[in-house]
């Protein structure tokens, strides 16, 4: 849906904005317009937050001062990046995903001999937690909500792309990868054995399967986290509050 009303004529930057102001008019565009940058004042905020749970996370001790910092870093590094041309935070963004991809290209080869342990767990034949869920039914369904969210700022860059059928498949490419990586992710951790799911857990889990790939991870997890902060204020840039040139 989002490619569909990303390539409406005329082909432009402002997402939801300009949809909206196509469809029913300039003042309810700049309304939805300010309702989007204060939800990203709120959103945003929210992944300074994550990485400073992941730099504390895996049971390892880390410096006091380190939390404190943490927020301040990845504010200043999404700065950073949106000064860049676009086209240049694009390539470094990408760099650092093949980097917090790593240690799962190198964990789940180690699974590999742990496949009936996996399966086991998965198909619930054995218990996949050490301790009883708490059955929070709304923490679940926010979760898969908030995973499936995010795919409408990418109509913020429809001007920037190339050809409307580069962004198209660029997006169908996005969705199977992440489809990928989330079953492989999961797989290295159930092949490691039952565990406690919570915050964090992906860390102790490729722990198990080798000790160094622990601390990796959540060094991984703290830098997917920046990077979808930095990727996310880079598309948000581009979200037009004044979209009488849309109409």
């Amino acid at each position: 849906m989002t490619s569909e009303l990303a390539m409406m004529p005329p082909l432009s930057n402002g997402g939801v904005t300009a949809w909206v102001a196509r469809a029913f008019g300039t003042r309810v565009g700049e309304c939805v317009g300010l309702n989007m940058l204060l939800y990203q004042i709120v959103d945003l905020a929210t992944y300074t937050t994550v990485v400073t749970g992941y730099a504390q996370s895996g049971g390892y001790e880390v410096p006091s001062w380190l939390p404190a910092v943490v927020p301040f870093f990845v504010i200043l590094l999404g700065l950073g990046v949106n000064l860049l041309a676009l086209d240049a935070a694009t390539e470094m963004l990408g760099a650092a995903l093949l980097l917090v991809l790593l240690p799962f290209v190198l964990g789940v080869p180690l699974a590999l001999g742990s496949e009936p342990v996996a399966w086991a767990l998965a198909s619930g034949q054995q218990a996949a937690t050490t301790s009883a869920p708490e059955g929070d039914v709304n923490l679940f369904l926010s979760s898969l909500v908030w995973l499936f969210t995010g795919w409408d700022s990418f109509g913020n860059l429809a001007e920037d792309v190339a050809e409307p059928r580069h962004l198209v498949k660029g997006m169908l490419v996005a969705a199977l990868i992440a489809l990928a990586v989330y079953f492989a992710c999961t797989f290295g951790a159930l092949a490691a054995g039952p565990g406690t799911w919570q915050d964090g857990y992906l860390a102790s889990a490729y722990g198990k399967l080798w000790r160094p790939l622990g601390l990796w991870v959540c060094f991984s997890a703290a830098l997917s986290n920046t990077l979808i902060y930095t990727s996310e204020l880079a598309a948000w840039t581009q979200l037009r509050a004044n979209c009488s040139s849309d109409v």
